[in-house]
């Protein structure tokens, strides 16, 4: 039993890494220079800020809409589960996407 669990384990622990932290590491990171460089910071910038702000935009877009596609993911797989006692933490993984795609509209 506890191979078992031991395989499962790692499979499990490489999706998570793969698939789930990094890409939230670099949503974080992405988010962070949106908002340190191009929310507010500059009154007249350039036209290569220009650019840089289209990128963010877009990769902050498709990052939220990857964390909002897992989450519906999780939602078809659990139906009425989905909102039973993990209420809040599934709350706490929609609800920052939805903001960060209202912050950058």
């Amino acid at each position: 039993m506890q191979y078992l669990i031991d395989y499962n384990w790692q499979q499990t622990k490489t999706y998570t890494i793969i698939f789930l932290f990094v890409p939230f590491v670099f949503f974080q990171a992405t988010f962070i220079a949106y908002s340190n460089v191009y929310n507010g910071q500059f009154d007249n910038p350039e036209s290569s800020f220009e650019v840089g702000y289209i990128v963010l935009s877009a990769l902050l877009y498709l990052f939220s809409l990857y964390f909002l596609m897992n989450e519906i993911g999780q939602l078809i797989m659990t139906k009425t589960n989905y909102f039973g006692s993990g209420l809040i933490w599934n709350a706490i993984d929609i609800l920052p996407p939805c903001f960060i795609i209202a912050v950058v509209t």
